[in-house]
Parts: structure tokens; sequence; C-alpha cells
């Protein structure tokens, strides 16, 4: 009996941490369907969630790269926070989307 118990206890928590996980990931799916490259500037980066990790000074952050040829580029994160006015992280982006719209990645 108390293993069965034990059992059923074990299912539901993984149930309950499958679906808060789920949940979570529609919102952020949510947030960046809300960004709209047209309502940016060309060049910009709009964080959409930011959550402080276990290692000290480090986040996971997602964030969108707005370029108008691209549209808005997804990145997910995990390190230093960033500064979404940082010339060097905006230009770093910008080649990204220029390789993807240009098809030029390597190993493409």
């Amino acid at each position: 009996m108390y293993a069965r118990s034990l059992g059923l206890i074990i299912i539901l928590a993984i149930s309950l941490i499958v679906a808060n996980a789920a949940a979570e990931n529609q919102n952020v799916n949510k947030k960046f369907d809300d960004v709209q490259a047209t309502d940016h500037s060309n060049g910009s980066i709009v964080i959409i969630s930011r959550e402080e990790s276990d290692v000290p000074g480090y986040v996971h952050m997602k964030y969108a790269f707005i370029d108008q040829s691209c549209g808005a580029i997804l990145v997910d994160r995990f390190g230093p926070a960033i500064n979404p006015s940082d010339r060097e992280l905006k230009q770093i982006e910008q080649r990204m989307c220029t390789e993807i719209a240009t098809n030029s990645r390597d190993g493409d």
C-alpha cells in the first residue's frame, strides 16, 4: 500500500512539473508571437523573459532581435545578462540575420 501511494505521489508530482513547464513555454511563445517587427525599430532587441539561475551572475533570457528583412528572431540565451542597447550584441545578431537571409550559414 505504501509503495502504491508513493508511486501515485511521484506520478502526480511529475505531471504537475510537466504541466507547469508547458504553460511557461506557452506563455513565452505567446509573448514572442505578440512581438511584431513593424512595431519596433530595425536592429532592436526586445526582452521576452528573464530568469535568475543558480549560478551567480548568469541568467536565462529569451529575447527577440528585430530586423525588417528577417522579422523577429527568437534567441534563447543562458549566460551573463545582456544589455538590449549593446552595439556589439546588435552587430552579432545582425550578422546572424544576414547569414540566415542569404542562406550562407556554415553547413547549409
